[in-house]
């Protein structure tokens, strides 16, 4: 099993919420533009706080990588980043 990896200039459009473009910065394969498909695009989500009547937003980036397939049992992992 070989794992290869890749680092890409994403460009957003003006809102920030779908990638217009992509550039490959580096990439340890020769062919990483045709893994553009397991990019995922961002949803704003909004879900309630603690504090009746507040709300928090954040942006869900659902999996989409087509060449992976995990165990059934498995779910995909989360990544946060909080500020």
């Amino acid at each position: 099993h070989c794992l290869h990896a890749a680092l890409w200039q994403v460009i957003l459009d003006e809102n920030c919420t779908r990638a217009v473009d992509f550039s490959t910065v580096w990439s340890s394969f020769n062919s990483s533009l045709e893994y553009m498909s397991c990019i995922s695009t961002p949803e704003m989500i909004e879900f309630p706080t603690e504090i009746p009547g507040q709300k928090a937003y954040a942006y869900f980036y659902p999996p989409c990588n087509n060449l992976y397939e995990a165990d059934p049992e498995e779910k995909p992992p989360l990544l946060m980043k909080s500020h």
